[in-house]
Protein backbone atom coordinates (compact mmCIF):
# COMPACT_ATOMS: atom_id res chain seq x y z
CA UNK A 1 0.00 0.00 0.00
CA UNK A 2 1.49 3.35 -1.40
CA UNK A 3 1.64 6.47 0.94
CA UNK A 4 -0.92 8.30 -0.05
CA UNK A 5 0.61 12.34 -1.12
CA UNK A 6 0.02 14.95 2.25
CA UNK A 7 -1.52 18.39 0.63
CA UNK A 8 0.93 21.56 1.04
CA UNK A 9 -1.18 23.35 3.57
CA UNK A 10 -0.78 26.92 3.58
CA UNK A 11 0.90 27.90 7.04
CA UNK A 12 -1.69 29.99 8.27
CA UNK A 13 -3.94 30.50 11.86
CA UNK A 14 -7.29 29.19 10.24
CA UNK A 15 -5.43 25.59 9.18
CA UNK A 16 -3.69 25.03 12.61
CA UNK A 17 -4.94 22.60 14.92
CA UNK A 18 -4.65 24.92 17.64
CA UNK A 19 -7.02 27.61 16.72
CA UNK A 20 -10.84 27.64 15.76
CA UNK A 21 -12.08 30.42 13.64
CA UNK A 22 -14.57 33.09 15.27
CA UNK A 23 -18.17 32.37 13.04
CA UNK A 24 -18.93 36.07 11.33
CA UNK A 25 -15.63 36.97 11.39
CA UNK A 26 -11.37 37.01 10.03
CA UNK A 27 -10.21 36.36 12.89
CA UNK A 28 -9.07 32.75 15.02
CA UNK A 29 -8.60 32.23 18.67
CA UNK A 30 -5.46 30.59 19.37
CA UNK A 31 -4.48 28.29 22.32
CA UNK A 32 -0.74 30.05 22.01
CA UNK A 33 -1.96 33.60 21.26
CA UNK A 34 -5.15 34.44 22.42
CA UNK A 35 -7.16 36.13 19.80
CA UNK A 36 -5.36 36.79 16.43
CA UNK A 37 -6.12 37.58 12.33
CA UNK A 38 -6.93 34.31 10.19
CA UNK A 39 -3.74 35.09 8.26
CA UNK A 40 -1.27 34.99 10.59
CA UNK A 41 1.21 32.42 11.40
CA UNK A 42 3.49 31.89 14.04
CA UNK A 43 5.74 29.11 15.51
CA UNK A 44 3.64 27.20 17.01
CA UNK A 45 1.80 25.94 13.82
CA UNK A 46 0.59 22.48 13.70
CA UNK A 47 -1.52 21.24 10.16
CA UNK A 48 -5.28 20.12 10.89
CA UNK A 49 -6.20 18.07 8.32
CA UNK A 50 -9.50 18.04 8.51
CA UNK A 51 -9.73 22.13 8.74
CA UNK A 52 -7.76 22.00 5.23
CA UNK A 53 -10.59 22.41 1.84
CA UNK A 54 -8.84 21.28 -1.47
CA UNK A 55 -8.96 23.39 -4.05
CA UNK A 56 -11.57 21.80 -6.46
CA UNK A 57 -10.15 19.81 -9.80
CA UNK A 58 -9.77 21.58 -13.18
CA UNK A 59 -12.14 20.44 -15.79
CA UNK A 60 -10.81 19.73 -19.36
CA UNK A 61 -12.18 21.61 -21.92
CA UNK A 62 -13.11 19.31 -25.33
CA UNK A 63 -11.92 20.83 -28.30
CA UNK A 64 -14.65 19.96 -31.42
Amino acid sequence: MAKEKIPNIEKICCNCERSVRIEGSDMCVCSKKGIVGCGKTCSAFKADLLKYVPSRPRIPRLEE
